[in-house]
């Protein structure tokens, strides 16, 4: 009943409107894509809302344990997630050693990889920040290709045999390296390439790869650019919504966050903050949008989708000043936004109005997201625990599970399992219907 009663709520059925549908009713707005997919073809799902449909989701395993179905071990680091689709779980990796940036593919049953394809080749990846590797943005796989984003490094368009169609590099200087997925558009790959030496929006021709349109970003503090304070860098994923007024794509940056037309490149507003390296993913509720400001003094926002130009001052709602998140992206239960911080603070605050209804301290390092599916809460800190909790009016933890190796990437729901990335490997754990 409490599983059936959430879907209710996540899904939007007793509201009159389809989320994900694109459908704009009575000042809500919708994200772009479909609440019935199951496949997790691209960063956060096919709703980019970190929240899944699957069920039999695993709510005890070990190291050890019988629940785990496969291992796989992958060469090289990435934290990037699985894309999901027709039975494969497509991941980057790099391996520092060779320079080599790759893609691969592993069966879902066996956990057997049957592709693996180098894209780029480097003579030298660079440095990287401790918490990042050089194959951080996750793929985007559709039923004829799959779409990587390794940063700086380059953009490629794979075919699913691993004929590589096309790529193209843009060096913007990622600084700590590559952070924010891709996403598609009609036709388009749209990417946010927030650098140390240049900041722009750019859609390219999937068919191609050939630029559609590029938009400088604006709106800096001008100490991110004559080098007295830290460069304009960010690293988050862009979302598309749909609103009355058409689609927009909402792109998070230091100092600012915008709404662009997305089929032009037209910036439409933007609201102004202090901050850099942003990197949690705008949240949508409603009308409303909420954004992490990023590192120094994190914050965040909710702030009223729309208007025209600086709307700071007009449309920002409320503001969460401390605990914010610097990495991990809230996520929402109905009109309950949960959001955990880096250092474990676990919040659940009013979408409309920011009030906190409880907080509870989980404890560890957090950068992975929360996974909201199967009506429970799955919070992977960054060495191999996983709390989960029941969302509700007060804090209801459910298991603590615990793996070997590091793991900041977010987990993945298949159907009656749970996928878990590790610096060193993939695994699959299945749930109780399962075993």
């Amino acid at each position: 009943m409490l599983r059936a009663a959430l879907r209710r709520i996540l899904f939007g059925r007793s509201a009159g409107w389809r989320l994900g549908g694109g459908i704009f009713l009575g000042g809500l707005i919708g994200l772009v894509g479909s609440a019935e997919a199951s496949d997790w073809w691209q960063f956060r799902g096919a709703r980019q809302d970190g929240i899944g449909t699957e069920t039999g989701m695993p709510i005890a395993w070990s190291e050890s344990g019988n629940e785990i179905r496969w291992r796989t071990p992958i060469v090289g680091l990435g934290w990037s997630t699985p894309a999901i689709r027709d039975g494969l779980a497509w991941v980057t990796t790099a391996d520092r050693e060779t320079g080599s940036l790759r893609l691969i593919a592993i069966e879902l049953e066996a956990g057997e990889i049957v592709r693996d394809v180098e894209v780029f080749r480097k003579e030298s990846l660079g440095p990287i920040h401790q918490k990042n590797s050089h194959a951080s943005p996750s793929p985007i796989v559709t039923a004829s290709e799959v779409f990587v984003h390794f940063g700086a490094h380059g953009t490629a368009c794979v075919e699913l045999d691993g004929t590589i169609r096309w790529s193209r590099v843009e060096d913007y200087g990622h600084h700590h390296g590559p952070g924010g997925s891709p996403v598609l558009f009609e036709g388009t790959l749209i990417l946010t390439c927030d650098g140390n030496r240049e900041q722009f929006v750019e859609a390219l021709d999937i068919r191609t790869g050939k630029s559609v349109w590029r938009t400088k970003r604006e709106h800096f503090l001008p100490s991110r650019t004559d080098g007295t304070d830290m460069p304009a860098i960010g690293f988050s994923t862009p979302l598309i919504v749909s609103t009355e007024a058409g689609p927009q794509l909402i792109a998070v940056a230091a100092d600012h966050v915008s709404g662009f037309d997305p089929r032009t490149g037209r910036e439409l507003w933007w609201s102004t903050y202090e901050g850099y390296s942003n990197v949690p993913m705008p949240v949508v509720w409603r009308d409303q949008v909420f954004v992490a400001t990023g590192y120094t003094a994190p914050q965040l926002h909710a702030i009223r989708i729309g208007g025209s130009g600086d709307v700071t001052d007009t449309h920002r709602v409320w503001t969460l000043e401390r605990g914010a998140p610097a990495n991990p992206t809230p996520t929402l239960v109905g009109d309950d936004l949960y959001v955990l911080n880096d250092s474990g603070v676990l919040m659940c605050l009013s979408a409309e109005t920011g009030e906190r209804r409880w907080q509870e301290r989980i404890g560890g390092n957090f950068s992975a997201s929360p996974l909201l599916v199967d009506g429970l809460l799955y919070l992977q800190d960054e060495n191999g625990r996983t709390t989960i909790v029941r969302p509700g009016p007060s804090y209801d933890e459910v298991a603590v599970n615990e793996l070997d190796g590091r793991t900041l990437a977010t987990p993945v729901p298949v159907e009656g399992g749970l996928l878990i990335r590790t610096d060193k490997e993939l695994l699959r754990i299945d749930g109780a219907s399962e075993r």
